[in-house]
């Protein structure tokens, strides 16, 4: 078997693999001769395998010794003999063969069920990629209020409106659908799992198909769908893009476990947030302040809990100071505005507002957030302050 091919599989499913530690029996590749599977009771993965093995091999450490042989071996064999997988590399100087004990098929415990007939489709553009990129930055996996965790997805006609938040900030995104599209009115949260998991595999899936161009000759784009169901989200991983139908490749399926809460009101928060801001403003994209500010965060690396900078607000000036917190790294960072503010000063954790600065062009205040909001008016950023004697 092609060794790239296999690591393609197990590179996507073991992203469902469980802690060897804690769930020995869903650390576990699950080879049926044309599919692999992994499975964590949380989020679970599957794609095409011909690997000629009937049974269950520990995930992780098989996956570690697939890519210890040196580059240019691209051929492996395995093979089952009285309970044990070995793997061997053709043509290889050594003779070693790895090997593997095989679990039954029967022994385990994971599933992943097919996607339902009545899920909801949704084509993941990059517009979409780009709000679970941004959302996911926010999104916390809080276990105390499980309606605050993962991506909140809020369809609508037309749009789907996102938002992730960690209590501190909210990230909110809008993508708009396209026309054929008609989503479920029912609201629904994303795993933090499930949409970390969904990068990674986008973002992986996205590599072998730059790498297969050389077979397929196409610049067709590859598109990824997301299905909700009831209870799961599946991300179809899609085809590879060969001419011939039998040269095709499946690239696989990543499904991960609906949270049973239904989202927060973010509307009516957002406004009580906002209430009475200062007028929106665009700033500059200044490398300086964004350096001066990634460098303040820096000297924050490693500080648990909340870390509070003082913002400054005199006029055209928006200062940030983090004083002695900085870890002797730069400490302050100034942004010039266009336009003058009444003058004010407040408290906030500058990890977050990095984040948004990073992501927008506008930028207001009120008297309990600092509020960003992007250029084309589809992500809007909001980091909680106190007041400075708060």
């Amino acid at each position: 078997m092609h060794r790239g091919q296999l690591r393609r599989a197990l590179e996507i499913t073991k992203l469902a693999l469980a802690d060897v530690n804690y769930m020995p029996a869903l650390a576990r590749f699950r080879f049926d001769g044309e599919t692999v599977t992994a499975f964590n009771d949380i989020v679970g993965a599957f794609a095409e395998c011909p690997l000629k093995v009937q049974g269950t091999i520990e995930g992780q450490k098989f996956f570690d010794t697939l890519n210890l042989a040196p580059e240019r071996i691209h051929d492996i064999e395995v093979s089952v003999k009285g309970g044990v997988a070995s793997l061997a590399y053709k043509g290889a100087k050594s003779k070693r063969r790895e090997g593997f004990p095989v679990g039954k098929l029967s022994d385990y415990p994971g599933n992943v069920p097919d996607i339902p007939k009545d899920a909801t489709k949704f084509t993941i553009s990059p517009e979409w990629e780009r709000a679970i990129r941004i959302c996911l930055l926010s999104a916390t996996t809080n276990t105390v209020r499980p309606e605050l965790s993962g991506v909140s997805v809020f369809p609508g006609k037309g749009s789907v409106r996102m938002y992730g938040t960690d209590n501190v900030s909210i990230a909110s995104c809008v993508v708009d659908l396209l026309d054929k599209e008609k989503p479920t009115k029912a609201p629904f949260i994303l795993s933090h799992d499930f949409v970390e998991r969904m990068q990674k595999c986008i973002t992986a899936v996205r590599g072998y198909v730059e790498e297969d161009k050389k077979e397929t000759e196409s610049d067709d784009p590859h598109l990824f769908y997301l299905y909700i169901g009831k209870e799961n989200a599946f991300l179809d991983l899609g085809w590879s893009h060969h001419k011939k139908k039998e040269d095709r490749k499946f690239y696989g399926i990543l499904m991960g476990r609906m949270l049973p809460h239904a989202p927060i009101d973010y509307d009516k928060l957002l406004a009580d947030l906002s209430k009475g801001h200062e007028f929106y403003q665009p700033y500059p994209q200044d490398d300086e302040f964004i350096w001066a500010l990634n460098a303040l965060v820096m000297g924050l690396e490693g500080a648990t809990g909340h870390v509070s900078a003082k913002v400054s607000i005199d006029g055209k000036n928006f200062s940030v100071d983090a004083g002695d917190a900085s870890a002797g790294m730069e400490s302050a960072s100034t942004l010039q505005l266009s336009k003058p503010w009444k003058k004010t000063d407040f408290l906030i954790d500058p990890r977050p507002l990095r984040r948004g600065i990073l992501e927008c062009h506008e930028i207001a205040y009120s008297s309990r957030c600092v509020m960003l909001r992007s250029e084309d008016g589809k992500v809007d950023y909001y980091v909680s302050v106190q007041p400075k004697n708060g």
